[in-house]
């Protein structure tokens, strides 16, 4: 048996040695690791300023 491909999502930083882990995803769950990933943007940048719905 064959292990299922993951998407690895890790936090941005110019240098990637500063980049932490957010987690892996199953290759089929991308809107999760999307959806994981956003939220970890949000909380710690703030919300969007933007009025783009």
């Amino acid at each position: 048996m064959q292990g299922r491909k993951l998407l690895r999502s890790v936090t941005f930083h110019d240098d990637p040695a500063q980049r932490q882990l957010i987690g892996y995803f199953p290759e089929d769950a991308m809107k999760l690791a999307v959806e994981c990933t956003w939220s970890e943007y949000v909380k710690h940048t703030g919300p969007s300023t933007s009025n783009r719905k």
